[in-house]
């Protein structure tokens, strides 16, 4: 039953993601269930809807959505990628979705982590999560 949840968890963020900014007021609700559920978590500026995750935004939610939050910050990672610094606020996560494979770099040092999550991208990482 659990992984039916992650699931459809993971088909209603994926329609928040990619929805129109023209859906951001359903989308809001939709946030907010996630926010609920400690999946969604937004920045000081609030939920931002109407722009692009990236691809550290991304691995932080799934973190979430395994309830591995609390025991990836506690892990003592070795940096692998040059433009994710130990005392960068995503390191954490983006480490243990390295660790447990469900991430890659997008070079040979690099994650690239402000950069926007696409579509095929995040599909991808739903299907190794699964």
């Amino acid at each position: 039953m659990r992984s039916f949840g992650k699931i459809v968890s993971v088909v209603l963020l994926f329609t928040i993601i990619f929805s129109t900014v023209a859906f951001a007021a359903d989308n809001k609700t939709y946030a907010d269930e996630l926010y609920e559920l400690g999946l969604f978590k937004g920045t000081e500026k609030g939920y931002e809807l109407d722009r692009t995750l990236t691809r550290e935004e991304a691995v932080t939610i799934f973190v979430r959505l395994l309830g591995e939050e609390e025991n990836s910050e506690k892990q003592n990672y070795s940096e692998v990628f040059s433009d994710v610094a130990s005392d960068r606020w995503s390191f954490p996560y983006v480490m243990y979705c390295y660790e447990n494979k469900i991430t890659k770099g997008t070079g040979a040092d690099l994650f690239s982590p402000e950069t926007p999550i696409s579509a095929e991208e995040f599909v991808t990482l739903v299907i190794r999560l699964l």
